[in-house]
């Protein structure tokens, strides 16, 4: 039950108005959302919906990012886009963190094989961590959902 969840995690091949009906019972409850994307052209659907100021979590991968980035008129520079330095990504995000983070608590960014950007915010402020991606492993037996871009 919604009401009794400590998250709504709604993932982006579901229908727009589907998302919007699960987000506003969510809102409803107090229960987070954490919004999943799946594909650049669905991390609009929150938008489209008109529910992206209720969502609390979303974790794109950087070209779903992207898109999320022109969605809220702060695109990325055209050398993050294309040079894709772990260090330089990570500090672009970091410094523009308070526009990323306007109405979400929480915004993941997965960067294949260079790892994952996380930023938070609570009451202290906002925490920044840049998790490097795991060795890699000895034989690959599934690629599904691995390294996501």
């Amino acid at each position: 039950m919604i009401c009794d969840a400590d998250f709504v995690l709604l993932d982006g091949n579901l229908p727009t108005e589907t998302i919007r009906i699960a987000v506003e019972i969510a809102d409803f409850y107090g229960t987070k959302v954490w919004y999943e994307p799946t594909d650049t052209a669905k991390m609009r659907k929150i938008f489209d919906a008109n529910v992206a100021d209720k969502i609390d979590i979303t974790s794109p991968n950087f070209n779903e990012f992207n898109v999320y980035c022109q969605l809220i008129n702060r695109k990325l520079p055209e050398e993050i886009l294309t040079e894709w330095k772990t260090n330089e990504m990570f500090d672009y995000i970091s410094e523009n963190a308070d526009a990323y983070l306007r109405t979400l608590e929480t915004l993941i960014v997965t960067v294949g094989p260079k790892g994952s950007i996380v930023l938070k915010r609570d009451s202290d402020g906002i925490t920044r961590h840049l998790l490097y991606a795991p060795l890699e492993p000895d034989a690959v037996v599934s690629a599904s959902g691995a390294g996501d871009w």
